[in-house]
């Protein structure tokens, strides 16, 4: 069994999927959109090494980013969570950084940098073999992704 290298996204709206989604390929990665974490669990296939999660902040409920980080923490601590989000607000960045996020994304930065941002995010997993898996829960130090 081939293992993918995923990128869950968790997105309402679903504007970066399709800025991001041939780049995903082109790097023979693949990515796994849903709304809630809690409903990427059953969509995760058993081939799927989640090694990177980028959390778009596009909810216009204003917990909804905290909420979904403290789910996908509560998941696993030490996968790699890049935060993207439309504006710069300083309260909720220092809370955001507070919870563990490995990137914090605006914007205003460009997809460009978004993009290395998850590039990163997917060496670090590497290096540290970090990894999710259908069973939930984080796996380190087996497998690589």
């Amino acid at each position: 069994m081939t293992i993918r290298k995923t990128l869950l996204v968790i997105e309402t709206i679903g504007r970066t999927a399709s800025a991001l989604d041939k780049w995903l390929r082109e790097n023979r990665w693949h990515g796994l959109w849903v709304k809630q974490p809690d409903v990427a669990i059953p969509l995760i296939d058993s081939k799927d090494r989640i090694c990177a999660v980028l959390l778009v902040d596009d909810d216009p409920a204003e917990d909804s980013l905290i909420n979904n980080l403290k789910i996908l923490k509560q998941w696993s601590q030490e996968v790699p969570v890049v935060v993207a989000t439309d504006e710069t607000n300083g309260v909720l960045e220092k809370t955001v950084r507070k919870l563990g996020v490995f990137y914090y994304h605006t914007v205003d930065n460009g997809i460009d940098e978004l993009k290395t941002a998850v590039e990163c995010a997917f060496e670090k997993a590497l290096k540290d073999n970090l990894f999710m898996t259908l069973s939930g829960g984080v796996k380190g130090r087996r497998k690589p992704c």
